[in-house]
């Protein structure tokens, strides 16, 4: 949703952090891996399956060339592809708390952030299913 107006630099990193935060389990869900395609596509660039950046340097690398807005939608969309699979998995709940801390968006945003992802997503299946039928 907001990621074609970030910097190139900025769509590298994005993409390392969803590559980590995809794989924190072991194992990348396919609603994941959907997700980092449809990512790609908004952003324009080309989708890998390896990253450049480990995570924490990637997302110290998003806080240092984004503003506030763009790090809150950042967060927003790692939050979306860590819910993918309708689960948010320990790993990745502490991944995503990392990134609020480096940020300096307060963790106490952290249920207020997944109710809104949650919310979205059903409404997303919702108007895909209304779409398609």
């Amino acid at each position: 949703m907001y990621l074609s107006k970030l910097s190139l630099k900025q769509k590298k990193s994005f993409l390392d952090a969803c590559i980590k935060i995809s794989n924190a389990d072991g194992f990348v869900a396919k609603e994941e891996q959907a997700l980092i395609e449809e990512f790609c596509s908004e952003m324009g660039i080309k989708s890998r399956k390896e990253t450049e950046l480990e995570f924490d340097a990637a997302i110290v690398e998003l806080n240092a060339v984004s503003n506030k807005l763009q790090r809150k939608q950042i967060l927003f969309e790692l939050s979306r592809l860590a819910y993918a699979d309708n689960v948010i998995k320990p790993r990745e709940e502490q991944m995503l708390k990392y990134v609020m801390d480096i940020f300096k968006i307060p963790v106490s945003e952290y249920v207020k952030l997944i109710a809104l992802v949650r919310d979205f997503s059903r409404v997303q299946k919702d108007i895909n299913k209304f779409i398609a039928a």
